[in-house]
């Protein structure tokens, strides 16, 4: 760390101390005891800058601007910053060098944001082309895309509708089958009933007795009770 000693005039002084991670350079005694001496007796302002230092480097370095002024006039400014010759009314900033990078950063901020807004247009244009043509690519493979959902659903539908057919024929066959069934079996049932009313009519007409006069042509033989039958 290395010091500079004060500059100006009367009881105003600047110190600049440019710090910085190396520290290989170490303060004299004379120069701590000086200093302390200021610190004691001055009112002080820090102001800290970080500053820039190459990618390559692993160092840091920060300049470090103390700015001292007498407590009996903490208005008065110091007529030189850092050993330049400027005048009192010409000190308004602690860097002379401050102005050109104003202007410079100003200058670079301007170009920067047109850049930056004619590379966003070229985007923006360019990113809508290619969205266009995106979608003119996708729109014929959505509607192919679609068409085949669609026939394939009309496929599957012409199926189940077979299918149904086919069930309600199966049904309608077997409910015809049940009925031919139905049907005979009351058939059976009515041609056994006939029969057995027949075979007892005959039967029944087989013993009926003749009960007329015994001398008539008719009759077979005579009984002493004088009843005359039917031949067999």
């Amino acid at each position: 760390m290395r010091s500079k000693k004060p500059c100006g005039s009367g009881d105003n002084n600047v110190v600049d101390f440019n710090m910085a991670a190396d520290s290989s350079s170490a303060w004299k005694d004379e120069e701590v005891e000086a200093l302390i001496d200021v610190f004691s007796e001055k009112t002080i302002q820090f102001s800290l800058e970080k500053a820039r230092c190459p990618k390559d480097k692993s160092a840091v370095y920060n300049d470090v601007k103390v700015k001292l002024e007498s407590q009996d006039n903490p208005s008065i400014q110091p007529q030189n910053v850092m050993g330049t010759s400027k005048e009192e009314n010409d000190c308004d900033i602690l860097d002379p060098r401050m102005g050109e990078e104003n202007d410079t950063d100003e200058g670079d901020k301007e170009s920067y944001e047109e850049s930056v807004s004619d590379r966003a247009e070229g985007e923006v244009e360019m990113g809508t082309a290619e969205k266009k043509r995106k979608l003119t690519g996708k729109r014929p493979k959505s509607k192919k895309t679609r068409l085949e959902k669609y026939e394939e659903l009309a496929k599957q539908r012409h199926e189940r509708e077979l299918q149904f057919r086919l069930d309600l024929q199966k049904l309608e066959s077997e409910r015809r089958r049940e009925e031919r069934q139905h049907e005979l079996n009351i058939l059976q049932i009515l041609m056994q009933t006939r029969g057995q009313n027949s075979a007892a009519s005959f039967a029944m007409t087989q013993h009926y007795g003749n009960c007329g006069n015994p001398t008539s042509s008719n009759s077979s033989f005579s009984s002493e009770n004088d009843q005359s039958f039917y031949q067999l």
